[in-house]
């Protein structure tokens, strides 16, 4: 009865530190993943104090409360694992009515036709049963970040179910028990709070690492991301012989939209062109914004003929952006996209930037363009405008 208690108090002190965990932490969270866990580690330390007491308390509370108290650790644990796991359940009525069923047993073979070995037969049976359904929310969690922590987690789950079946044969033959056994659901307990602390410290730690790279307006990765990828796909494409070519892309007029329509215009506009630059790249392809209006594309593996191919999407598709504006008629958005190729990935990450933002000056209209504000068409063109900057991407490809 012993290690039942020290269960017990396990159970009760881990439930306490997730709860303060939680409470701790509530600002960088947004699940009530580990107050289901704690909730369930509680209820599951009440139900094994009352079997604790097994000789001293009356069958009503030693056997039919604690045992149900104890199931609802199970349940908890699933409906938390779900929560953090962030996925759909739809085996809670299967395990209640498991739950349900369990009672009815005990029940019957607590008043009816007293047996303990019999109890502890089903018990452990039904209870290695509703174990293997938070296994397989762990097993089918796609998360890449918590992977390790659901894995070891899941096999956790899988091999204690296993031992309670296992269990289950041995007290049917009439085999007592060992300690041993005990012994085991300790750290089985112990193991599984760590391991769900695991899964949500790497949740955490990814959602910041996410947010670190990330720039705040448009999603797209930050000045900083994209120097770590880049360098990275460089060294890969210079090793493995590929090319790679950047893309840098300005918006026209940025500063005119602001002054005419308001920042909160010049930040829907800089949405507007970040979406339309993430739903015209390729799988591989990396999207940044480094600064103010300006935007870097990397693109991996991609010659001369599909950074043309990509360039001319992108133009396109930022020239049909339409924004609704006070003035009733949409405020158009153009940009301009500047080049730089490099066949056997060569060349430095801060050659590409300044070869493609040489590329892209030389497509900028000329000064005697000007701002408007008119209805529709927002920017008027010089007449002198060369064919070359009315394509937007530029003739030729620097090298």
């Amino acid at each position: 009865m012993s290690i039942l208690r020290l269960q017990s108090w396990m159970l009760l002190f881990l439930g306490v530190f997730l709860f303060m965990s939680h409470h701790a932490s509530r600002r960088v969270k947004t699940d009530a993943g580990a107050l289901w866990f704690a909730a369930g580690s509680t209820l599951g330390s009440m139900g094994l104090m009352l079997q604790a007491y097994y000789n001293s308390l009356p069958l009503i509370l030693s056997v039919m409360l604690s045992n149900a108290l104890f199931l609802m650790e199970p349940l908890f644990l699933t409906k938390a694992i779900a929560v953090a796991t962030r996925q759909r359940f739809r085996g809670m009525p299967v395990m209640v009515a498991l739950c349900v069923a369990l009672m009815t047993v005990y029940s019957y073979l607590t008043y009816w036709r007293p047996d303990r070995s019999m109890r502890v037969m089903f018990g452990t049976a039904v209870l290695g049963a509703l174990l293997v359904f938070p296994a397989v929310l762990l097993l089918r969690c796609r998360d890449r970040a918590t992977r390790p922590a659901t894995r070891a987690m899941a096999v956790a789950l899988l091999l204690v179910s296993f031992s309670l079946w296992r269990s289950s044969y041995v007290v049917l033959r009439g085999v007592r028990l060992l300690n041993g056994a005990n012994w085991g659901g300790v750290l089985f307990i112990s193991f599984t709070a760590l391991c769900f602390l695991w899964m949500d410290m790497l949740r955490v730690s990814d959602g910041l690492e996410k947010k670190a790279m990330s720039d705040p307006l448009t999603g797209l990765l930050n000045r900083r991301a994209i120097e770590v990828f880049a360098r990275r796909e460089l060294a890969r494409c210079k090793r493995q012989g590929q090319s790679i070519s950047v893309l840098m892309i300005d918006m026209n007029h940025f500063k005119a939209i602001n002054d005419r329509h308001g920042h909160a215009a010049g930040d829907t506009a800089l949405q507007c062109v970040a979406q339309a630059i993430s739903t015209s790249l390729r799988d591989s392809d990396l999207a940044s914004r480094i600064g103010g209006d300006e935007f870097l594309v990397l693109l991996p593996d991609a010659s001369k003929v599909t950074t043309h191919t990509v360039a001319a999407r992108l133009r396109v598709a930022i020239n049909d952006i339409r924004i609704p504006c006070s003035a009733g008629e949409p405020l158009r958005v153009s940009a301009t996209i500047g080049q730089a190729h490099s066949s056997e990935g060569d060349a430095s990450l801060e050659d590409l930037m300044e070869r493609s933002d040489q590329h892209m000056y030389e497509q900028k209209v000329p000064d005697t363009m000007r701002y408007s504000g008119g209805p529709a068409s927002e920017i008027t063109r010089s007449p002198y405008r060369s064919a070359q900057a009315r394509s937007g991407v530029g003739a030729s490809l620097p090298n």
